[in-house]
């Protein structure tokens, strides 16, 4: 009888704890939407390597005022940016509930034009994402991409408003 009392004691304590843990794991689409850097303008705001601070902008001459490097993430899994001197789209793979974000492929419109120096960063830097955040600061949404696998490494975005 103790033998049948200790197993069906296992049983309800273990079908409550995956319950519960079930449960505390499930995420609403709303806050995955929340989560997602899904249709909405990203404009680039620094590129963060350990300690050291990037701030990526682009001009086309002295005379025309700053001109960010800009990015968009449609549900379709492709995506559109500006860099240096081009515009680019490509193709990406996401998991929302991992945060993982992978660029498959990157095609500028017009190849032709070189990058500055702070565009090759960019663009080396963006190809190599493999994570994503998204959070808000003073009720604006900000998106990291990492691309390094401790995290410390990223491209930092803010809404465009």
């Amino acid at each position: 009888m103790g033998t049948k009392h200790t197993i069906l004691f296992a049983f309800i304590f273990l079908s409550y704890f995956l319950t519960a843990y079930s449960c505390a794991e499930e995420v609403s689409e709303h806050e995955l939407d929340l989560q997602s850097p899904y249709e909405t303008e990203w404009k680039f705001e620094k590129d963060i390597e350990g300690d050291n601070l990037s701030n990526n902008r682009r001009s086309t001459n002295e005379e025309e005022p700053f001109v960010p490097f800009l990015l968009k993430f449609n549900r379709d899994n492709t995506f559109t940016g500006t860099s240096s001197n081009n515009r680019f789209q490509g193709q990406y793979t996401i998991n929302t509930t991992r945060s993982i974000l992978s660029i498959i492929d990157i095609e500028k419109q017009n190849p032709h034009l070189m990058e500055t120096k702070e565009g090759f960063r960019y663009m080396a830097n963006l190809k190599n994402v493999k994570y994503y955040s998204v959070s808000y600061a003073n009720s604006i949404k900000v998106l990291r991409l990492y691309y390094s696998d401790n995290k410390e490494n990223y491209l930092q975005y803010k809404e465009r408003k």
